[in-house]
């Protein structure tokens, strides 16, 4: 049992979150950074934070718009327009940001 003991600790922590079923800590922060840009994107054309998001995404100088971009590389999400045609369809998008585990 000593064997056994010791191949439980020497287990990843990817491998043991894969065998979960949950994601990494970056592909959780890459989750909910682009729920809360899928979801500012579904307001209205006027809102405020909407409005922001587009300018600082056709911007991309903050490191923070950088990561967002690289998020949508990796989601084959080529231009703004298609993220906001695509955050509209909210089950979906969901379920191709679950889907997202590094």
């Amino acid at each position: 049992t000593d064997s056994k003991q010791t191949k439980i600790l020497l287990t990843k922590k990817t491998d043991l979150l894969k065998l979960l079923g949950l994601p990494t800590m970056h592909g959780l922060l890459r989750q909910k950074r682009m729920r809360w840009v899928g979801h500012a994107l579904r307001r209205a054309d006027s809102d405020v934070s909407k409005v922001e998001v587009k300018i600082e995404l056709a911007l991309s100088s903050k490191p923070w718009t950088k990561c967002l971009l690289g998020d949508m590389k990796q989601l084959n999400i080529k231009s703004i327009k298609a993220l906001e045609d695509i955050s509209k369809k909210r089950e979906l998008f969901r379920i191709a940001l679950n889907s997202i585990n590094t």
